[in-house]
């Protein structure tokens, strides 16, 4: 069920957020799923207010990949797949999935958030180093 409003953005009753903190150089993929009825253009941004986020990629045929992101839909199980590559501590912060309403006097809907937190630990060896590190400045 879509919560509609007027001139502001539409939050599913059923959002879900997930946590992810991959290290700098990884890549990973996540589902997002979206309700039957959804309209037909659905779309990743990235932003703490859904309302203002910067679009990255959508369902679109011209803008499915942009290097970083890239989305693929299964419209009969009704989820999108996303794949980021290569992540970097400037891809840390929230993204949405979402899909555009299409009309003037209906926000966006918004479904799925997720919430990345990029380490800068590639290997386990590093990050134990790095706590290590910061342990011993907190003790000194």
């Amino acid at each position: 069920m879509l919560l509609n409003t007027v001139n502001t953005f539409c939050l599913s009753t059923d959002i879900t957020t997930l946590r992810v903190s991959p290290s700098i150089g990884e890549s990973f993929t996540y589902l997002c799923e979206y309700p039957n009825g959804t309209p037909i253009k659905k779309f990743i941004c990235k932003g703490e207010d859904p309302s203002v986020c910067t679009p990255l990629v959508s369902t679109t045929r011209t803008n499915r990949d942009n290097g970083k992101f890239s989305l693929k839909e299964n419209k009969l199980r009704t989820t999108l797949t996303t794949t980021v590559t290569k992540v970097t501590t400037g891809d840390t912060g929230t993204y949405w999935c979402g899909a555009e309403s299409g009309r003037r006097n209906q926000s966006d809907a918004f479904f799925h958030r997720l919430v990345m937190t990029v380490s800068e630990c590639i290997l386990l060896f590093e990050c134990i180093l790095l706590f290590s590190k910061i342990l011993h400045i907190i003790v000194t």
